[in-house]
């Protein structure tokens, strides 16, 4: 495992929701931004899109089935089914020990690639830089950021940065209004982040994996 399988995922992903309507949570500001206007108007109307394909997805299970009959330019998702979709390439290309990071409380989820099972169930941010940089590597499609796992929170800061440059605000549950990508992201700090693993060490499904996830659509 390496960082090089990281970046490969998050470049299969990427191009996977290339010329869609991508994310329903991510937005402008017509108020701020240096991002020209009718780039945000296609934005805006896309999350709308976005957010009303969303809602057809009842069921972890339906994830796989309804992306893959989408066309190219109908995908949609959030970082759970960005996330998803590089886990569905690594399963493909038999990547061992990829584990899906969601925090406690649904603020966000990325995949974690492993060199090897490790023996946690949850992390703060703050234990990031203790786990070891060589054997930890961060997939997250929907930040565009694939990184050793203690650069991870610097990565982040300095994309949500760059977006709130151009306007960006992410919608979420947890405030009425859409908020400035810098605020945000501080709301990915505060608790804890908790590890369910995707394939093992030979690049199989594990069984939550298949259960939850793959069922008839894995093959």
């Amino acid at each position: 495992m390496s960082l090089s399988s990281a970046q490969e995922l998050l470049e299969l992903s990427r191009s996977f929701y290339k010329g869609s309507v991508k994310s329903s949570n991510k937005r402008y500001s017509y108020g701020y931004g240096a991002t020209p206007f009718n780039r945000k108007f296609q934005r805006n109307f896309n999350s709308k899109k976005a957010s009303s394909a969303l809602a057809t997805i009842k069921a972890p299970g339906d994830i796989y089935r309804t992306l893959e009959a989408c066309e190219p330019q109908n995908r949609f998702g959030n970082c759970s089914q960005y996330s998803l979709i590089a886990a569905r390439y690594g399963l493909m290309k038999k990547i061992p020990n990829i584990w899906i990071a969601v925090h406690e409380d649904g603020v966000h989820t990325f995949l974690v690639l492993a060199r090897e099972s490790f023996n946690f169930e949850s992390l703060t941010f703050a234990d990031f830089s203790e786990v070891g940089d060589r054997a930890f590597f961060v997939c997250d499609p929907w930040f565009n950021v694939a990184c050793e796992v203690g650069l991870y929170k610097i990565m982040i800061l300095m994309k949500s940065s760059q977006w709130a440059d151009q306007g960006k605000e992410i919608l979420s549950i947890f405030s009425p209004d859409p908020e400035k990508a810098t605020e945000w992201v501080k709301r990915l700090f505060i608790g804890r982040i908790l590890f369910y693993q995707l394939t093992d060490n030979n690049g199989n499904p594990t069984r939550f994996y298949a259960e939850d996830f793959l069922g008839s659509n894995f093959s």
